[in-house]
């Protein structure tokens, strides 16, 4: 290995590697791996992920269209949405299919006892059955898990527009292409029939939708949306579209994940459904108003965003001291992409709020998490241990009380003192900033393998997740949990590296492609998948648990490399930049696009 390796150690102070136990054993080290303006600094653990991100369409353009695999229909203007499925029917028949939003497949099929001639449709995601319409303009609610109707009222007309509307308990209708727009409650009385002769660029109504404080109304003749107010004195354009509109129905739920809501809408003449988008927050499915749910995030310094934000005693360049969580760090960025309830508390050391996050921490309190050193405490006080995800943030988080649609949770690397292993692995020498200890020993034949120590904290590790995790379900079972691993902090053998801090210098001074490189990226490699590894057994066996796998996430964009997404500085190596936590964000929001739900639940 040699000459590289020993043009390497000459820049440093020579000598064995020691353990160094000052001021506790961790420390929150895996965040405090950037304390030591020196090689030390660059040893850090590994972070989190990366995806393809969302772009939004415009408002009212259509952002899917997907033909029904119904039964073949001559005419049909029936369509509503129950949260997984859209609904369709057929004029003369007592039928109701389900079909997947995503591309129309065939879910289920509905044979409603005593129906006949079905028209308009509206699900009541209260009650969770679903009001049809008949060619008498009878009403009916309709229960699909028994596949029977009960009478409801009879309405002025409703060919082509019902919606049930949750804030109130009523039902709006139209007949096709209509003047007047009728409101009830939900027993039959009549509130008020209202004219709308030219209001809606020149054509009569036919769908309508509700969820929220406006009605959406269509106009097959003319093929446009109008945004109204609800006592209709009021119209806006909301699009023009090549087809005919008829019934329509809101979905908030199907493109949640990439921060989009939708409005769907059929022709009377084919399976083909177009789905509008919509502003977030617009209307929401089952005639409830779309309210943003709630998300708390939960984890270590990279949820926190450390670099972007200064969790310590002192400043650290323009970094004010004990700050709250960074708004770049990908907690805040995944809530405002998604349109989530999420508070940021007021400082680093008070947890309040859903960004929970805290630098340094690990998954549970265990003998080596060391003391809290960032937050401030009366004289006389003894100072606690480094506040963890459990008990500390977890308790803060409130989960029963205040439910969550979705948790975050990133933690391990203080677990293991993440960052200790790779200063070790890089030769770092003894200093009074941070630990420094071997993690990876070879066996006989050459296989890397964790030290017996490490191994003991692995396992800690994996207990304390399982806990944890466990914790939040019980708390908050309908939540979904998204658990996060940590990407490769370390740049391979061959790349092509820049930056002039103490970090890159001395990683720049290897040989590019030596051996001295190709192990010590081997040897990270190695422990990231063992950490990577440990994290995921955590959620083996957890339905309500979704693992993102970012292991190889940040490639090519490693610390000092010339397109590095992590800093390098002296307080803040291997922490991610705001191009790094978008990544994370983004990869998060991939991961919800997999879910039923989109990460809601």
């Amino acid at each position: 290995m040699a000459e590289e390796y020993s043009m390497l150690r000459k820049k440093r102070t020579g000598g064995s590697v020691e353990r160094s136990t000052a001021n506790g054993r961790h420390k929150g080290a895996w965040r405090r791996f950037g304390a030591a303006a020196t090689s030390a600094a660059m040893a850090t653990l590994m972070f989190l992920a990366v995806g393809p991100g969302a772009a939004r369409a415009d408002n009212g353009s259509i952002i899917r269209t997907v033909t029904a695999q119904s039964p073949s229909c001559s005419v049909g203007t029936g369509l509503a949405f129950d949260g997984k499925q859209l609904l369709l029917d057929c004029w003369n028949q007592n039928q109701i299919w389900g079909v997947s939003p995503a591309d129309g497949a065939l879910l289920n099929t509905y044979t409603i006892a005593g129906a006949s001639d079905l028209r308009a449709m509206a699900w009541d995601r209260g009650r969770r059955k679903l009001w049809v319409c008949n060619s008498d303009a009878d009403v009916y609610l309709a229960d699909l898990a028994a596949q029977t109707e009960t009478f409801a009222f009879t309405s002025q007309g409703c060919v082509d527009g019902l919606a049930y509307d949750g804030t109130d308990d009523t039902i709006w209708s139209s007949d096709d292409a209509a003047s007047t727009v009728q409101h009830y409650t939900s027993s039959g009385t009549l509130i008020s029939s209202t004219d709308i002769t030219g209001k809606l660029g020149g054509c009569g109504n036919s769908g309508i939708a509700v969820g929220g404080a406006k009605l959406l109304l269509s106009n097959n003749g003319c093929s446009q949306i109008y945004v109204a107010t609800k006592d209709l004195a009021s119209t806006t354009l909301f699009g023009t579209y090549p087809a005919r509109l008829e019934d329509m129905e809101c979905d908030d739920v199907t493109f949640a994940a990439s921060g989009q809501a939708a409005i769907w809408s059929k022709d009377a003449y084919d399976n083909t459904l177009n789905a509008f988008d919509l502003v977030p927050g617009t209307c929401g499915f089952g005639g409830q108003p779309s309210t943003p749910q709630r998300y708390v995030a939960l984890g270590d310094s990279v949820p926190y965003g450390h670099g972007l934000a200064n969790p310590g005693k002192d400043r650290q360049g323009a970094l004010a001291p004990d700050q709250p969580p960074s708004p770049d760090a990908y907690p805040s960025l995944l809530a405002k992409s998604l349109g989530y309830n999420f508070t940021i508390r007021k400082d680093g050391c008070t947890l309040t709020g859903d960004q929970l996050a805290v630098s340094g921490a690990p998954s549970i309190d265990n003998k080596w998490t060391g003391k809290d050193a960032d937050c401030r405490y009366p004289k006389g006080v003894p100072v606690p241990l480094q506040k963890a995800v459990s008990p500390n943030e977890v308790l803060a988080a409130d989960l029963k009380n205040h439910p969550p649609s979705l948790v975050t949770l990133q933690a391990g690397a203080d677990d293991v003192d993440f960052a200790a292993c790779l200063a070790s692995l890089l030769s770092a020498p003894a200093n009074p900033f941070m630990h420094v200890e071997n993690c990876v020993d070879q066996d006989r034949k050459g296989n890397y393998v964790v030290t017996q120590k490490f191994a003991t904290e692995l396992k800690s590790l994996k207990d304390g997740l399982t806990k944890t995790l466990d914790a939040v379900h019980d708390a908050a079972p309908a939540a979904q949990i998204l658990l996060l691993d940590y990407y490769q902090i370390i740049p391979g053998a061959d790349a092509d590296l820049a930056g002039s801090s103490f970090i890159c210098r001395d990683l720049r001074f290897s040989k590019q492609g030596g051996k001295w490189r190709t192990s010590i990226r081997a040897k990270a490699d190695f422990l990231q998948k063992t950490l990577n590894s440990t994290i995921g057994a955590a959620a083996t066996g957890r339905a309500y648990v979704k693992t993102v796998d970012i292991s190889s996430a940040f490639s090519g964009h490693e610390m000092c490399t010339k397109s590095t997404w992590v800093f390098d500085g002296t307080w803040n190596a291997a922490h991610p930049t705001k191009p790094g936590q978008q990544a994370i964000a983004d990869a998060v929001i991939a991961v919800c696009g997999q879910l039923p739900r989109g990460c809601r639940g």
